[in-house]
């Protein structure tokens, strides 16, 4: 039971559980969201594998610079071959570790090498 403005009311979330959500599926629209196909970009997720593929023969792959315009796919298409750099790299007993930095969020290159030995188990202070 809750009160609002003197009158008691019961069932505070009983409408809302039986009203039919908005979205299908809310997790879509979270900028970490990677969807599992992505329609008109295998030209560009062939460019990117093509490089990354050594790494499955334990060489070091070359850099990559991904560069375009906002919204046009460029973080979706990069996290998409590394997902799958990584699930064929397990599969195929050379595993491949593939770490995301939003560099708007660590923003120094210090940030950066501190938050890739952090993904290796070494302990660097932040600062």
């Amino acid at each position: 039971m809750y009160e609002i403005g003197g009158k008691e009311l019961e069932g505070l979330f009983d409408n809302l559980l039986e009203s039919k959500p908005v979205f299908k599926d809310k997790e879509v629209l979270r900028p970490s969201y990677t969807p599992s196909y992505l329609p008109h970009r295998r030209d560009q997720l062939n460019a990117i594998a093509v490089i990354l593929v050594v790494a499955l023969r334990g060489e070091t792959p070359s850099n990559i610079l991904i560069y375009g315009k906002t919204g046009t796919g460029k973080t979706a298409c990069a996290k998409y071959v590394g997902r799958e750099l990584t699930e064929v790299g397990a599969s195929r007993g050379a595993p491949c570790n593939v770490a995301y930095i939003n560099c708007e969020v660590v923003d120094t290159q210090y940030r950066v090498l501190a938050y890739l030995a952090r993904q290796f188990d070494k302990d660097v202070p932040m600062t």
